[in-house]
């Protein structure tokens, strides 16, 4: 990877070496805005962006894998805030929207991998950046970010758009780019918050190994992104309100993206000449072209350096951002808890990104002043060679005119004249030292220029690997950590159903026991009553029993009483 990185570097070089070398034959002249204007109408000459993964012919065995749902992706309840004025409501949807005409019909820079999918991303030299990655229906998924933010100001799918301020949703628009009020209830709300923090998730991703996009794919999915465009401004036509926002600030946005949409579209034109594509290369042709007058391509702003910036409209949102209803949500600006950093300030990832674009930019200045040194250098040359073939051509002329007049007093008017043409040689050849002396010493700067500006690429490139190993480390701690949280939350939850299941247990046990000793108890009690029944009941047979041989008895002596004496008893 880091070979990958460093071959990206230098050609990151040439180009600005290329660009330089165009701003130094920038004049102030009318000839010199013309050389520019024919050199930035040179639309196959057009550099690539720095970023860009060449188009790779693997071929397309399978649809790419889509992203998750929105309702499958991650919740996260984000702040929700309402813009103070409306008028500064359209400024989300503007800005993504200068940003498809910024990168154009250009094929995308390079694709990365996130968790099994391949998103796509346009990396803009301006430092703008738009991630695309497609959906289950078919539709794709645009995540714009800013120069050195980490996490999206903009989010579309094919229904709503979401526009965020640090870290907070400010704005959702329909698929017709009309605001939905604030107090509207919708399941939308909800999916802002999940679709900030899966933008924040593919850019990091993003920090990873580049690879180039196959162009079958790219042929596949190209009407998609171009309608989608087309859509857009079908939308903001239609809508009067976006459109007096786009009439007032789209100007100054064009400045900032001309220069942008101009390499862009050069880059479509050159793909589709390449692909025979004659109708298509026609229209990116057009487009270039008028690009190049938006961005003042031509003239002064491309002597000011290919990479600079342009002053862009207003903050897009001015006035106090009211807070949302939502409680608990995490708050914007730094961030020590476990996860990504919420959106703010630039996280450490987009500081070093920021740094190494800035060090790029210095060394492209660096090189740029020794190629503007050097060409002026060389400008002196030419006029000195002119001036020593005018002073030989006067020499010519007086030994000419001496040796015609054929007198002494015009001889000696030519040899006078001579001494004043060989002194003027001698004082011209003074100044070619010295000019030789000073091309000398701008070639030398722009070899010392190089080597900064490779050292730079490379300690930017060092600082890079540097910054992926310690996400990669990060993200491997992070994930090792949630494993041990998992682990030990598995434990504890296997612990405490042995425990509830021992307990169960224990309960039933006691609970059978309880019933059995219950059980003996009562079958005790009525074996005792049923003894007691049983002696009552003896009792009772053995008093009739009595009772019945006492009446016996008692009439056996009554009977005896009243029988005659001297009667026989009866046999």
């Amino acid at each position: 990877m880091s070979r990958r990185i460093l071959d990206q570097r230098v050609s990151t070089l040439a180009v600005l070496a290329a660009l330089a070398g165009l701003a130094a034959g920038c004049n102030q002249n009318s000839g010199g805005a013309s050389n520019n204007v024919a050199e930035a109408s040179n639309i196959a000459a057009a550099p690539d962006p720095v970023a860009t993964v060449p188009l790779t012919d693997a071929a397309a065995t399978a649809p790419l894998p889509a992203a998750p749902a929105v309702a499958q992706l991650p919740s996260y309840r984000i702040r929700r805030a309402s813009i103070a004025k409306p008028s500064d409501q359209y400024a989300f949807i503007e800005r993504a929207n200068r940003a498809r005409y910024g990168f154009g019909d250009a094929p995308p820079d390079y694709a990365f991998d996130y968790q099994g999918t391949s998103p796509w991303a346009w990396q803009g030299d301006n430092g703008y950046y738009m991630v695309s990655e497609p959906i289950p229906d078919g539709g794709e998924r645009y995540y714009y970010y800013a120069p050195g933010q980490d996490a999206p100001y903009y989010v579309s799918d094919p229904d709503y758009g979401y526009g965020y301020q640090d870290g907070v949703l400010v704005v959702v628009y329909d698929r017709h780019g009309h605001p939905l009020p604030y107090n509207q209830d919708g399941p939308y709300w909800d999916w802002g918050g999940r679709y900030w923090l899966h933008g924040q998730a593919l850019w990091q991703a993003s920090r990873g190994d580049h690879v180039g996009v196959p162009r079958t794919y790219w042929n596949q999915r190209r009407n998609t992104f171009s309608n989608y465009e087309a859509n857009w401004n079908q939308q903001m036509a239609a809508n009067p309100d976006w459109s007096a926002y786009n009439v007032q600030f789209g100007p100054q946005y064009n400045q900032q993206w001309g220069q942008e949409r101009w390499r862009r579209e050069a880059e479509a034109y050159r793909y589709d000449q390449a692909s025979n594509d004659g109708a298509r290369a026609e229209r990116e042709h057009n487009e270039a072209l008028a690009a190049v007058g938006v961005a003042g391509v031509a003239g002064g702003l491309i002597a000011g350096g290919m990479l600079g910036h342009h002053n862009g409209p207003p903050p897009p949102v001015q006035g106090q951002l009211q807070p949302g209803p939502l409680p608990g949500a995490r708050p914007a600006g730094p961030y020590a808890g476990p996860g990504p950093a919420p959106y703010g300030a630039p996280g450490p990832a987009g500081q070093r990104f920021a740094a190494t674009q800035a060090a790029q930019q210095a060394s492209a200045h660096n090189l740029m002043a020794a190629r503007q040194a050097e060409s002026q250098a060389q400008a002196q040359h030419q006029a000195l060679i002119a001036e020593q073939q005018r002073l030989a051509a006067q020499h010519a002329q007086a030994q000419a005119q001496a040796r015609a007049a054929g007198n002494a007093q015009a001889a000696a008017q030519a040899r006078a004249q001579q001494q004043a043409i060989e002194q003027q040689q001698a004082a011209l050849h003074a100044r070619q030292a010295a000019a030789a002396q000073q091309a000398a010493q701008a070639h030398q700067a722009q070899i010392l220029a190089a080597r900064q500006a490779q050292f730079h690429a490379q300690e930017a490139q060092v600082a890079q690997v540097q910054a992926q190993r310690e996400a990669a480390a990060n993200q491997r701690a992070q994930q090792a950590q949630a494993r041990q949280a998992q682990a030990a939350a598995a434990t504890q939850a296997r612990q405490s159903q042995a425990a509830a299941a021992q307990a169960h247990q224990a309960q039933a046990a006691a609970a059978r026991q309880a019933q059995a000793e219950q059980a003996r108890t009562v079958e005790a009690q009525q074996q005792a009553a049923a003894h007691q029944a049983q002696a009552a009941a003896a009792q009772r047979a053995e008093a009739a029993r009595q009772a019945q041989a006492a009446a016996r008895a008692k009439a056996t002596e009554e009977s005896a009483g009243r029988r005659p004496e001297g009667r026989p008893q009866p046999q």
